[in-house]
């Protein structure tokens, strides 16, 4: 989860309303998970704001998050769920459709531990995390 904006004092969300950008299409897992803390998250800010969910599927994640990063209001009214990896697809995709920094985001915080592994065939040259940065290691991902 990632906010647009930060507020450097505790502010009060009374009478305000949250959008909740979510980065995929309505029904799925991640959907299902930024819906759930839509409807509890109010719940733990002082005024208890309204969060309303926004789906904005696309490109992986990207649709959604490039919106919250060059887009949305930067007040903290704000707050985009998109996949664990989104922060570092700049560094991985060199088409530019990631036009963000995912170092720029002011991160919130996640409501699950993902772990997340990487694992080579036993007859990979590759053992380490040294041996692929120094050699081409044919990789996949969900």
């Amino acid at each position: 989860m990632a906010s647009a904006g930060a507020f450097a004092a505790e502010p009060s969300f009374e009478g305000k309303q949250v959008s909740v950008y979510i980065s995929s299409s309505p029904g799925g897992g991640l959907d299902l998970y930024a819906r759930t803390f839509a409807r509890h998250m109010p719940n733990y800010l002082p005024g208890k704001p309204v969060m309303v969910p926004k789906n904005m599927p696309g490109a992986g994640g990207l649709t959604a998050t490039n919106y919250i990063y060059s887009v949305a209001p930067k007040d903290g009214l704000a707050i985009g769920i998109f996949p664990q990896r989104l922060p570092i697809e700049p560094l991985v995709t060199p088409n530019g459709a990631a036009r963000f920094e995912g170092d720029k985001f002011t991160w919130v915080g996640s409501l699950a531990k993902q772990s997340g592994v990487c694992v080579t065939w036993r007859d990979s040259p590759t053992k380490t995390v040294q041996d692929a940065r120094n050699r081409v290691t044919v990789v996949g991902t969900s």
